[in-house]
């Protein structure tokens, strides 16, 4: 007799953590943005490929895909997007699922990252997706583990 624990599967659809992924992805592309303006307003030297960085690339994506799920229109250039981010969320043409207190919040106020953008982008490391991934994993992991201990002190008998 197997005696692991029947455990529910990760979801692997939609989270509500997805539209916090995406924000935060949106503020560490805006914030990497702003320092290569900076350091190239002070003579620093060519740090840029060119493109705009990968983490705002990916956030436009992902909210291009939200954008379809819902059936409205996504932005349809960056600078569009960039529009986007100097007003609140719950202004958006798409429904993010955020909190209400976060929903009013924007990315960029005037030529500045806002203080919710700030706080985002310090969260946004290296390879942000990669690292919620984990974050996902550890938690199915965790939670597997807790469902096989309390399936055995259920009193299944032999491990």
């Amino acid at each position: 007799m197997n005696d692991v624990a029947k455990v529910v599967p990760v979801q692997t659809g939609f989270r509500i953590d997805d539209d916090y992924l995406t924000v935060t992805m949106l503020a560490a592309g805006l914030a990497r943005t702003l320092r290569r303006r900076s350091a190239s307003g002070r003579g620093a030297g060519r740090d840029s490929d060119g493109l705009l960085p990968a983490a705002w690339r990916v956030a436009f994506s992902r909210l291009w895909w939200r954008c379809h799920e819902q059936g409205v229109a996504a932005p349809d250039s960056d600078l569009v997007l960039l529009e986007w981010c100097t007003t609140p969320f719950a202004v958006w043409d798409v429904a993010l699922r955020l909190s209400e207190a976060d929903l009013q919040h924007c990315l960029l106020v005037g030529d500045e990252l806002s203080d919710f953008a700030e706080q985002s982008a310090r969260l946004g490391g290296g390879d942000i997706e990669a690292e919620w991934q984990e974050n996902r994993v550890y938690a199915a992991l965790r939670a597997a583990a807790q469902a096989n201990a309390d399936f055995r002190a259920g009193g299944s008998g032999q491990p």
